[in-house]
């Protein structure tokens, strides 16, 4: 009795299938819901500043900038599908204002400051925060550049 070949065949089709389907797909970054807590380093002028912020279920970003556990300005943002993102900072006083434009990646994060909310020093900083974990809640540190 002849052996039907269609198994391998059909099993090809069916992986093929999966394969296009799954391409569309993009796996996230960043869990929704969680309360997210960062430090970049000091570089230059610009002081160790730590970042504590909340991604809603609508990519909503909600938070507060530090540095020294100072209050220095609110965050307020939001988390594109690609997982780039815009964060506006309102300085607590002084009326300073700032963006801080980014994207994170299964390899870490980049945070590019535009304005003096978080500081004059701060003004034009690049800082890159590496890990595997990043986005878990977890405080991870970074280095700067001017």
């Amino acid at each position: 009795m002849p052996r039907h070949q269609s198994g391998p065949r059909l099993l090809a089709a069916v992986c093929g299938l999966l394969a296009m389907l799954l391409s569309g797909c993009h796996l996230e970054q960043v869990q929704i819901g969680q309360i997210f807590n960062l430090s970049t380093r000091a570089s230059g002028a610009c002081p160790t500043l730590q970042w504590e912020f909340f991604v809603d279920a609508q990519r909503a970003i909600h938070g507060t900038l530090q540095s020294n556990f100072k209050p220095l300005a609110t965050i307020t943002g939001v988390l594109n599908p690609d997982d780039t993102f815009r964060m506006d900072l309102a300085a607590q006083t002084g009326g300073e204002t700032a963006t801080v434009n980014g994207a994170i990646t299964s390899a870490g994060a980049t945070f590019a400051i535009a304005g003096n909310a978080a500081g004059a020093g701060c003004n034009g900083q690049t800082f890159t925060l590496y890990g595997r974990q990043l986005f878990q809640g977890s405080s991870y540190g970074g280095g700067g550049n001017g």
